[in-house]
């Protein structure tokens, strides 16, 4: 260190400065998530549904006003769109396999065997 110069001490200053600002700027987002994330978080998610479900209920609209759909048919389609954005999208069924009867339960057991008649 007695050869180095103010520069070269400046620089690896500059380094440790950087660091700690990426570090300290990553806490600060974590703590930002951690205090605001449960209000701010559901709040965009039900914004961003909401604006979806009124872009595709407007297209219904605008196919409605074509002629393309009938009016039951629009009402169809934008009551599917508001239960999607209520209850979020159907999940896909697999294929059902085979029904198979259940076997009638067997009748119960006595342990001790069957009564014999008194003689």
């Amino acid at each position: 260190m007695i050869w180095a110069t103010p520069v070269e001490l400046m620089s690896g200053l500059g380094a440790l400065a950087i660091f700690l600002g990426v570090v300290g700027g990553m806490a600060l987002q974590r703590l930002r998530k951690w205090l605001l994330g449960w209000y701010a978080e559901p709040a965009i998610e039900r914004a961003e549904s909401r604006r979806e479900a009124d872009l595709k209920i407007e297209r219904v609209r605008y196919y409605q006003r074509e002629g393309i759909l009938e009016g039951t048919q629009a009402k169809r389609f934008s009551l599917r769109i508001a239960r999607e954005d209520l209850f979020g999208a159907a999940r896909p069924r697999g294929p059902r396999g085979p029904y198979k009867k259940r076997q009638p339960p067997a009748p119960p057991v006595d342990p001790e065997g069957p009564e014999k008649p008194a003689a």
